[in-house]
């Protein structure tokens, strides 16, 4: 007899408990679904959540590691002619060593891509108007103009040149291939960090590309016209006026070729010493400057200081060289720096993403640097078209037919652009305006650029890094056409030069300061100046050649020329020459200070002038000590001074007093600082003081001190009381942006000295984007250099902006250029100089946690939270709530880079820093142990949740089926070795390399290079 079953029975689950089933499973399943859906989308600018923060391909997958970036120091590619090595020394700059020129440049193209790429695809896409297809049709006005300046037209035919020239052609698409390898190696998840933030991919690179973006230096460069301003202005004043506040046709009083050069005999003379035919007629009214667009010129600071020095004047008997490329200053930076070595070519220096060779530089022979040249190479031809068809337009007395080239602007998310830009013989009709306003009149214009036209500049740069005399450098120099530059060159035998070089349209006198009628041929350009009689210095009498951006000649030189730097001060050439005629047994100690030299002598010149004006009794009484610090100024323009603020402002006001009445900022020039210095000062009852709307008559004075009470009352009222907050470090400051202005990805508030008319040419997001001094001794080259970023491209790396605390404080860097490739395998094998960001104290790791980089890659978390859900099976709405716990979860997977790019990132830390009272080396410490966080979120927003959310449902399950275990037990079962089998199979996908032993064996001429730098 069986003994009683004595267990109390277990009650069913009531209707109740079914009912509620189903509510869970559809609220499950309606978070779930809402959530990935949300996550999968972009809201406006922001994008789609869900990819960017996923922890298998989001943004947290862009954070190196020194495992990542050690196994990046040594990478063996194999090329046609054998393998190319691509070494990165401690200062993460590739050395790339080949047995060709074409594996050369493809070593190249893999190198500049792997740290630069994302640079590379954006700065093509905006060259060839296609931000659009990124950014939406918010970009449309900056792509319709850049279509209409026809500037993939140019880059086509730059390309149909380059294939006249085999090895031209051959190096582009080695280039090409090399950019496309590296993309190769890439899949979704490691996509730059920019692709994911904007919703982008990779474009294959192809020789066009390299093309594009070399049309897009020379549009930064030489890509600007006053031609429509200066007629207007020419308009307002008369051509008699006009000769004395715009002197164009006098010459340089500072000129970059010495006074006492002796010119050649033109051989062009003729052409250019008959008597020029009439100006264009002027308008009825102003021409309406709208049809130029929002931002029709470069930045009018574009520039650059560069000199050489004989080895008469230095200490080591050898020429010393420096250069400091002006440009805008951003992240990723302009330059690349880099070094390439094969057969016949070993050559160090600057390039740019997205063009083979090293643009500024040197080898083992010679050194050189380049500045802007600043010429007129654009001019705007009014077209007179036949009717509202434009299908013919006029030209010496007929009709010629215009040609259109059609160009698709594709919008992201929206229909397709469609333009019909008509071509001329004299370029693209690039400003038009439908429909004149009442007050202006509106011209169509066609652009007349050398950029248009065929030419082969990267042969021009590959002989040039072959270069070994100064012969080889005027040979390479005779194919180069554009942006006109001025190179400053010095040779191992001792040899100094400048060369005025590029494409020169050869005009009569006069000819592009104002619009030009395009019906005419007499307006046309006569040719071309010869290579052999552009301006060239070598080996002069003073022992020195520079240039910073002024009239290449004086009044002597046989050719018109005009150009930019007819706007702009000479300051900085007077400085550059006043500072190397007193330089004696000149070191490259000497080159790096100076180019830190900030001293103003338009300042010295005129603030006395200014002092003298001033109606001391009735200035405000709290000005008195400014009046007094300002006359006992040093001139200087140092971050610490409180003058520079309120004097930049002075001169602005007084400047822009002293024309309005007269001319219109909006639609005319006001006439260039040394104008103002020169004719005004030296009259102080000039005329144009007196404003013509005024009763009482204006003099010197009474606008000095009239603008003087301005600025007062404007600086005082932003800036406080004179004082420490006008330091000129913090109210001015320098930022050096991302590129595409992503917040956070720049530095900011860089307390810097100098201005734009010092030799430290120093502005707000303007400045020298690279300096570099270079020499020779016995052993061969030396240099140094800096500049405001690093090598890398990626904000979260180490290597993303070094430079710019050394580059703010005026240090440069020793250069390291190994010998050979087991030299540069030693330099491979070193100690990480950066790796540690400079801007962080020494010695704080941002670096996430060892641990968290294993845990990562093995995603523990997926094997609890997909062994708990196989429970859901049955209430199955709960599997896509969890799955949507886990979407929500990864979020926390991207703090390990925000606190990584926060650390990074000076102006931060220190702002944070200063609001919680706690030192930045402390507050940068403490962002490596924030890296702990998203993994203690993961596992509580995600696997923690799933896990009970899958038991839960999973004992649910055995208490509704009489507690049978199997169907849960096998399922976890099978999920578990799914897991382990993914997770233990799946191989990282990284770039093949093969070890390399280290050599001791270094070049012995830079054995100095461990002293760290050069102050």
């Amino acid at each position: 007899m069986n003994a009683p079953d004595t267990r109390t029975p277990r009650s069913l689950p009531s209707a109740r408990t079914h009912r509620l089933f189903p509510l869970a499973t559809l609220v499950g399943a309606s978070l779930g679904i809402s959530l990935l859906v949300a996550g999968g989308q972009r809201f406006g600018a922001l994008p789609a959540f869900g990819p960017l923060f996923s922890p298998f391909h989001g943004f947290w997958r862009n954070m190196p590691t020194r495992t990542t970036l050690d196994a990046e120091r040594t990478t063996v590619l194999s090329g046609k002619e054998g393998p190319i090595e691509i070494l990165v020394d401690a200062r993460a700059v590739p050395h790339v060593f080949a047995q060709s020129d074409r594996d050369l440049a493809f070593g190249q193209g893999y190198a500049t891509a792997r740290d630069r790429l994302w640079q590379m695809d954006f700065q093509v896409r905006s060259a060839g108007g296609r931000l659009s297809e990124v950014l939406g049709s918010k970009m449309l006005g900056h792509d319709t103009s850049k279509r209409k300046r026809g500037m993939v037209w140019a880059a086509e035919r730059m390309i149909e040149e380059a294939r006249k020239t085999p090895t031209s052609i051959a190096t582009l698409e080695a280039y090409a291939a090399g950019v496309n390898a590296y993309i190769s190696t890439l899949s979704a998840d490691t996509w730059p960090l920019e692709y994911k933030l904007l919703g982008a991919q990779p474009d294959t690179w192809t020789p066009l590309h390299s093309a594009l973006f070399a049309k897009e230096m020379a549009h930064d460069l030489t890509g600007g016209s006053d031609d429509v301003r200066m007629t207007n202005t020419r308009r307002v004043l008369g051509d008699d006026a006009l000769r004395d506040l715009f002197p164009y046709a006098e010459g340089a009083k500072e000129p970059i070729v010495s006074k006492d050069h002796v010119w050649f005999l033109p051989t062009l003379s003729p052409l250019v010493s008959s008597p020029p035919p009439p100006q264009m007629p002027l308008p009825s009214g102003p021409l309406d400057v709208a049809a130029l667009g929002r931002n029709p010129n470069p930045n009018p600071s574009n520039g650059s200081n560069n000199w050489a020095v004989a080895g008469s004047k230095t200490a080591s008997g050898f020429p010393l060289l420096a250069d400091d490329p002006h440009l805008t200053l951003r992240l990723p930076s302009t330059w690349y720096e880099i070094h390439l070595q094969a057969p016949g070519v070993n050559v160090y220096g600057a390039s740019l993403p997205g063009l083979p060779a090293v643009i500024v530089g040197f080898n083992d022979n010679v050194a050189w640097g380049v500045t802007n040249g600043g010429n007129d190479v654009l001019d705007w031809y009014k077209i007179t078209f036949r009717d509202a068809s434009r299908q013919e337009y006029a030209f010496e007395g007929g009709w010629r037919p215009t040609q259109f080239r059609e160009e698709i602007i594709r919008v992201k998310g929206e229909p397709d652009v469609v333009l019909s830009v008509p071509y001329t013989h004299h370029g693209p009709v690039a400003l038009e305006v439908p429909v004149a306003s009442e007050k202006r009149e509106v011209w169509p214009l066609a652009m007349r650029w050398t950029a248009h036209d065929p030419s082969d500049e990267f042969l021009a740069f590959a002989k040039l890094d072959r270069a070994r005399t100064q012969t080889d450098v005027k040979e390479a120099l005779a194919g180069y056409a554009t942006p006109v530059q001025n190179f400053a060159v010095v040779t191992k035998s001792g040899e100094i030069a400048m060369h005025h070089a590029g494409r020169l349209p050869l005009k009569w006198s006069g000819q592009g300061l104002f619009v030009l009628d395009g019906s005419q041929a007499a307006h046309e350009w006569q040719g071309t100046v010869p290579h052999e009689e552009r301006p060239r210095e070598e080996n002069p009498r003073r022992g020195f050649v520079s240039s910073a951006n002024q009239h290449p000649v004086d009044g002597s030189y046989p050719y018109f020329t005009s150009g930019v730097w007819n706007a702009t001060s000479q300051a900085r050439a007077w400085r550059v020459n006043e500072r190397l005629n007193a330089l004696k047994d000149a070191t490259p100690e000497d080159m790096i200070t100076m180019q830190a030299d900030d001293l103003d002598v338009v300042a010295r010149r005129v603030v006395p002038k200014l002092l003298s004006s001033l109606d001391t009794p009735n200035l405000p009484p709290d000005s008195i000590a400014l009046v007094a610090d300002l006359g006992t100024w040093d001139f200087r323009h140092t971050a610490q001074n409180t003058l520079s603020v309120f004097y930049e402002k002075w001169m602005t006001t007084l400047q822009a007093r002293t024309w309005e009445g007269r001319l219109d900022a909006n639609s005319t020039l006001f006439p260039h600082l040394d104008v103002f210095v020169e004719a005004l000062f030296a009259e102080p009852e000039s005329a144009w003081f007196d404003a013509p709307a005024t009763v009482e008559k204006e003099t010197r004075a009474s606008r000095v001190n009239a603008a003087f009470a301005e600025t007062w009352l404007a600086v005082s009222s932003k800036h406080g009381p004179y004082g420490e907050s006008w330091a000129w470090g913090k109210v001015r400051g320098t930022d050096v942006n991302h590129m595409a202005s992503l917040p956070g990805f720049g530095v900011r508030g860089l307390e810097t000295s100098g201005t734009r008319h010092t030799i430290n040419a120093t502005q707000k997001t303007h400045g020298p984007s690279w300096r570099m001094v270079a020499t020779f001794d016995t052993n061969g080259p030396r240099a140094w250099g800096v500049y405001p970023g690093g090598p890398s491209g990626n904000p979260a790396s180490p290597s993303y902006a070094p430079m710019v605390e050394p580059w703010m404080a005026s240090r440069a860097e020793v250069l390291l250029f190994p010998a050979d490739v087991a030299a540069a395998r030693a330099l491979a094998g070193a100690p990480r100089q950066h790796s540690v960001d400079v801007l962080v104290p020494e010695g704080v790791s941002l670096w996430k946690p060892a641990w968290s980089d294993t845990l990562a890659k093995k995603r523990w978390w997926l094997i609890p939270a997909l062994s708990g859900l196989v429970g859901l099976v049955v209430p199955g709405g709960l599997l896509l709530a969890a799955g949507a716990s886990a979407t929500v979860a990864s979020l926390g997977w991207g703090l390990p880079l925000v606190s990584g790019l926060a650390g990074a990132h000076h102006a931060l830390i220190a702002r944070m820093g200063s609001l919680l009272g706690v030192s930045s080396s402390t507050l940068a410490t403490g962002f490596s142990f924030v890296s702990l966080v998203p993994f203690l979120a993961t596992f509580l927003l995600a696997a923690l949740p799933a896990a009970l959310l899958g038991l839960s449902s999973g004992a649910l399950r055995l208490w509704m089926t009489g507690g049978n275990p199997t169907p849960l037990g096998v399922a976890s079962r099978t999920c578990f070795r799914f897991v382990r089998q993914l997770f233990t199979s799946r191989e990282s996908r990284t770039t093949a390399t093969l070890p390399l032993e280290p050599s001791l064996e270094t070049n012995p001429a830079h054995e100095d290079s461990a002293k760290g730098q050069l102050s």
